[in-house]
């Protein structure tokens, strides 16, 4: 396992890491109007099995939680927020730097039991069409790295097979179009800007990026995740389901990491376990969660059930009330979730009583088992949020792996200069 710290130009224009090299070179492909560069060949397994179609998810209903206005907490955070009088929150300003240059893998889950490296050591495909893409994603399980260029607009999701590496190029953009890892392992997705799902067009639920079914081994790092246009309203045509969530992980998904990924503009931004009949979910659905930042997402930062999460370094900021009161990182069915150093950035309470999100919260009526169970709630920072409502005992979920998290201050300035599909790639 690398350090947080260790960081690797050599693969900058892969965004993978480099398996143990049998000598040979890969075949360099380009489809479509954009132009292709080599990869460095390794050795790596394939997977097996057709990704499972159309099998529905069972749908759950969750109640939200009844918040009150409570005492706010505040922190003293960095520079990049602050609050007027009138308890307007100042729009956080972009520094401008650069992105940390681009790690060699993952930090966390997704790094253990063999890692992840994508479709590194098999060729390199450019693709600008929605049929370049599918072709590439769904032909076969052999490894490949799939470089996306333009915006490509679609309206059904796509079935990422095992062993593929997803990269955007600067610019480029996925439209409607979701990514679907069903029974596949050894996925990474990265510099990937997606919008504008719809939940159902008439074959089944459509996140952005969808995790199910046993899926292992993925690392989603530095995307752009939207579910519609800044401003507009949440609930569409009288139907807040008309966007599912930006992530969904769920039935029995394991090793999985999601890294300076940028969440905005969404209900719901990211579930992870889908209730307490996925008892396919015990033991599996770890999670590491880093830097990423969620903006303006009414719910789910994450939501997380019956799973093991490790949250640290992320920054979550609403300016919007809507009169829904929301969530932040929330828990039910005994899941564990270790939240470390990050940074809450609230809208104050209006005077008609509308409510932010809750930053924190540990219990819902629908928990089976009791309530999620919280570590190091204490390291975070919190401006301008109701109370945490965190119910029982600390608990003292440690990772099982090495990290090394900034401090909670330094938090909104380093996320905002690097999260989202900020990479160089070429």
């Amino acid at each position: 396992m690398r350090n947080a710290v260790l960081l690797v130009a050599a693969f900058a224009l892969l965004g993978c890491p480099q398996p143990h090299s049998d000598g040979h070179s890969p075949e360099t492909t380009t489809t479509g109007s954009g132009a292709s560069t080599g990869t460095t060949a390794g050795t790596d397994p394939t997977g097996a099995g057709e990704p499972t179609t159309g099998t529905e998810e069972p749908t759950t209903g969750t109640e939200e939680p009844m918040t009150s206005t409570g005492a706010m907490t505040t922190g003293t955070g960095g520079d990049s927020t602050s609050t007027t009088s009138a308890g307007e929150t100042e729009t956080a300003t972009d520094t401008g730097d650069p992105a940390e240059p681009i790690a060699e893998e993952p930090i966390g889950y997704a790094a253990l039991e063999g890692g992840t490296y994508g479709g590194a050591g098999g060729p390199t495909v450019v693709v600008a069409t929605y049929d370049e893409l599918r072709s590439a994603a769904e032909d076969s399980d052999d490894p490949l790295i799939i470089k996306v260029s333009g915006t490509i607009v679609g309206e059904e999701q796509i079935y990422v097979r095992s062993n593929k590496t997803i990269l955007g190029l600067p610019g480029s953009r996925l439209q409607g179009v979701g990514l679907r890892l069903s029974e596949v392992h050894n996925v990474i997705l990265r510099n990937l800007t997606i919008e504008g799902v719809v939940a159902d067009l008439g074959s089944g639920d459509q996140d952005a990026i969808t995790l199910k079914f046993g899926t292992h081994h993925v690392w989603i790092d530095h995307c752009d995740l939207r579910a519609q246009p800044p401003g507009e309203p949440f609930v569409v045509d009288d139907n807040d389901e008309y966007y599912d969530g930006l992530i969904d992980i769920t039935r029995g998904c394991d090793f999985v990491t999601v890294s300076w990924t940028k969440f905005t503009d969404s209900w719901k931004a990211m579930l992870v376990g889908g209730g307490s009949g996925e008892v396919e979910n015990i033991g599996k659905q770890r999670l590491t969660m880093y830097n990423n930042y969620f903006l303006d997402c009414l719910e789910r930062g994450p939501y997380v059930g019956q799973s093991e999460a490790h949250v640290f370094n992320n920054y979550t900021r609403v300016t919007r009330l809507t009169g829904h009161t929301g969530n932040g990182v929330s828990l039910r069915d005994n899941a564990r979730v270790r939240v470390d150093n990050c940074y809450f950035d609230h809208t104050l309470v209006d005077d008609d009583g509308m409510s932010p999100s809750v930053p924190i919260i540990t219990g819902y009526s629908t928990s089976v088992g009791g309530p999620g169970r919280v570590t190091n709630a204490d390291s975070n920072i919190f401006v301008n949020t109701v109370e945490p409502q965190i119910d029982g005992p600390p608990d003292d979920f440690v990772p099982p792996y090495d990290y090394s998290p900034i401090p909670a201050e330094e938090v909104p300035a380093t996320v905002l200069a690097g999260a989202g599909a900020t990479l160089p790639i070429e």
